[in-house]
């Protein structure tokens, strides 16, 4: 289970181009790679051995994200107030969404509305702003786990490593868990 592997200090690589670039939900992978120096974790879409899959579920302004919760865990964020919820949808299919409440663009109507049974929801309104230490890199992470039917979060901070890449020098954003309540 991710949310087990999500300790204080671990730095989370990868994630951040499918949670705030990609347009709809990724079916990947992630492994814990643990050795010289600090711990990370590497997300991708590539299957691999020693690779654990999961959905990674985007965030877009003004709209509810949702995808089919199968086996696997499904991870979101950058939450600064929105919702990650599962739920059943019409057909009693399991789904979990990722609700935009931002100011002028908020989803909350909408999302009362369609959350009908069984629903287990985490919302995230003022835990950033209550958060002591918080900057503005500080957000939420949540992952649904479908066997437990849980939905767990922790606190991270947004930063960027120096990563040589085809030739050139660029910056890589990671994701560092700043505190796992």
């Amino acid at each position: 289970m991710l949310s087990s592997l999500l300790t204080v200090g671990t730095k989370l690589y990868g994630l951040r181009k499918f949670l705030m670039e990609s347009r709809e939900p990724t079916n990947g992978f992630y492994r814990l790679v643990s050795g010289m120096g600090p711990r990370y974790i590497q997300f991708s879409e590539g299957a691999a051995e020693g690779k654990t899959s999961i959905t990674m579920l985007p965030y877009r302004v003004g709209q509810i994200k949702n995808t089919l919760m199968q086996a696997d865990e499904v991870i979101s964020g950058e939450f600064t107030g929105c919702v990650m919820a599962m739920y059943n949808d019409d057909g009693g299919t399991r789904r979990c969404a990722h609700v935009c409440t931002q100011d002028g663009y908020s989803q909350r109507d909408a999302w009362g509305e369609l959350a009908k049974t069984n629903v287990v929801q985490l919302d995230t309104r003022g835990m950033v702003a209550n958060f002591h230490g918080a900057t503005l890199n500080t957000s939420v992470l949540a992952i649904a786990n479908p066997a437990t039917n849980t939905i767990s979060h922790v606190f991270v901070e947004r930063g960027h490593d120096p990563l040589f890449k085809n030739g050139a020098n660029t910056m890589e954003t990671y994701y560092q868990v700043i505190s796992v309540p």
